[in-house]
């Protein structure tokens, strides 16, 4: 997670968080991203992102960590969380359960 800004660390905890909320995690793909999207926007904006511009410049940067997919969708790119990213949750949860 070196290289990472604080408000992308707080992004993918959100995404994380949000993506597999029970009421949310049921939903069909689409649906399920876009309520997602819109849980975390709330969370972040203004509290640690200006708007929705930073806020998409912000997502689409973290690309470059492998902890996103991209869909494509209604003329708009939708990220999720990556395998990776929830390989990672995975193993952070089996940690805490551990201890």
């Amino acid at each position: 997670m070196e290289g990472l800004r604080r408000e992308e660390i707080l992004y993918l905890g959100s995404l994380v968080r949000n993506w597999t909320a029970e009421f949310i995690r049921d939903l069909p793909k689409d649906e399920r991203h876009l309520e997602t999207t819109r849980m975390v926007k709330a969370e972040l904006i203004p509290a640690a992102l200006a708007d929705e511009v930073e806020f998409d410049a912000m997502v689409a940067a973290l690309v470059r960590t492998g902890f996103l997919t991209t869909n494509s969708a209604w003329d708009y790119q939708m990220y999720d969380p990556s395998p990776l990213l929830m390989r990672i949750v995975s193993m952070i949860d089996s940690e805490v359960d551990e201890a």
